[in-house]
């Protein structure tokens, strides 16, 4: 279900070190990390493939890791994805479904942004599209298995890449 509703734009917060393994992932990607927050046209229509993502990826299950290693999973030459066997976590789900947006969408990797958050009591990563109209989560169906605005979901947010090699808080509340 695709919910059209703007979302507020999440405020700039406080810097704060990165998750050790986003330090990871951004040794192995540094193209990835050192990209500028951009923000994109919220349409019907990326909406739209942004849920077909979302439950696409969803789909392809959730296995905890036994060692926290964030990757995208690599999709074969017939779009089917190569999952390793030691697992298939919140965060690589949201990383395989940025890069999809990147790739195949021509979603720009700035406005595809990482979050960290404690949803139903775990903590929990997501991707967040930022848009003009403010962003909207995407999650592997632990807090809600739709395509959201942030500030509409029950999770109590911490963190989220804010672009150039930073992270910040994700600070709620008035603007």
């Amino acid at each position: 279900m695709i919910e059209a509703i703007p979302s507020r734009p999440m405020r700039p917060g406080l810097p704060r070190p990165p998750p050790p393994a986003w330090v990871d992932f951004a040794r192995r990607h540094p193209d990835q990390d050192a990209l500028a927050p951009v923000t994109v046209p919220l349409t019907a229509g990326l909406l739209r493939r942004c849920e077909i993502v979302n439950r696409t990826v969803n789909a392809l299950g959730y296995r905890r890791e036994a060692r926290d290693r964030w990757y995208a999973a690599p999709f074969d030459a017939a779009g089917r994805p190569e999952l390793r066997a030691d697992g298939f976590d919140c965060e690589d789900q949201a990383l395989t479904k940025r890069a999809v947006l990147a790739a195949r969408h021509r979603v720009p990797l700035g406005a595809l942004r990482l979050a960290l958050c404690t949803a139903a009591g775990e903590y929990h990563a997501v991707l967040l599209l930022c848009t003009a109209l403010g962003e909207f989560v995407m999650d592997n169906g632990l807090v809600h298995g739709f395509v959201s605005p942030w500030d509409r979901l029950p999770i109590v947010w911490h963190a989220r890449w804010a672009g150039r090699a930073r992270w910040e808080d994700i600070r709620e509340g008035p603007g």
